[in-house]
């Protein structure tokens, strides 16, 4: 079941055998991903974007994390550890407040700009990535678990209130699709 150039497995978007979203191979995610869990670029992990062997996001290798980090857990640059920017086998690193994470967050667990939460980037009152608030996930969304500009749901890019990825609103799915399970425009 999917969309899009897919091979063997359930997704959409030029991924092969595996479950998710855009040019993945044999894993669960989302854009460019091979081997792995996760969203953009990344190999062998969880996590989001040209990661390799692990879990997080952002160019990473080997760990749980973001941007540039291998065989570790933190964010940006760092190698081997726990923490963030350019550092190596340690733990934690940025203007956060209340919290174990990374980069201005508060009361939470992360990195960057988050309040309330365990995650990356600019959320609030949740687990995940990038300007999110009140979820699990990545990228601007809020109150959910997904990625990307999402709101009140599990998913990836621009939904609201529903399970799945692009611009959809309460459903399960893909693109720009409200209250249904599918993909693309529905």
């Amino acid at each position: 079941m999917g969309i899009g150039n897919q091979r063997d497995g359930l997704g959409t978007s030029n991924q092969r055998d595996g479950l998710g979203i855009g040019n993945q191979q044999d894993a669960l995610g989302i854009g460019n991903q091979q081997d792995a869990l996760g969203i953009s670029n990344q190999r062998d992990g969880m996590g989001t974007s040209n990661q390799r062997d692990g879990l997080g996001i952002s160019n990473q290798r080997d760990g749980l994390g973001i941007s540039n980090q291998r065989d570790g857990l933190g964010t940006s640059n760092q190698r081997d550890g726990l923490g963030t920017s350019n550092q190596r086998d340690g733990l934690g690193t940025g203007n956060q407040r209340d919290g174990l994470g990374i980069g201005n967050q508060r009361d939470g667990l992360g990195t960057g700009n988050q309040r309330d939460g365990l995650g990356i980037g600019n959320q609030q009152d949740g687990l995940g990535t990038s300007n999110q608030q009140d979820g699990l996930g990545i990228g601007k969304q809020r109150d959910g678990l997904g990625i990307c500009n999402q709101r009140d749901g599990l998913g990836t890019s621009n939904q609201q209130d529903g399970l799945g990825i692009g611009n959809q609103r309460d459903g399960l799915g893909t693109g720009n699709q409200r209250d249904g399970l599918g993909i693309g425009n529905q």
